[in-house]
């Protein structure tokens, strides 16, 4: 048995459409979202080793941001 996702065999790839995909297009929105708020929240309390927890969810929202166009792409590429 074989999978019919609704594409006709006859049409180009490339003119082809992917589903909707949430981990690709919402979970970016998501980590810079959460990022963001967690910065915040270690920033302003300064006890101890948050200083750390601030780089970390910097890092998390450049993650984020760099996922976005990378998933972008990928969507546009058919990957």
């Amino acid at each position: 048995m074989s999978e019919d996702r609704g594409h006709d065999n006859s049409t180009p790839k490339r003119f082809r459409r992917l589903g909707f995909n949430p981990l690709r297009e919402i979970l970016p929105y998501v980590c810079i979202v959460v990022g963001i708020v967690m910065a915040a929240r270690n920033g302003f309390t300064f006890a101890g080793d948050d200083g750390v927890l601030v780089i970390c969810n910097l890092a998390l929202v450049a993650v984020g941001v760099i996922a976005i166009p990378v998933n972008l792409w990928m969507k546009k590429r058919g990957l």
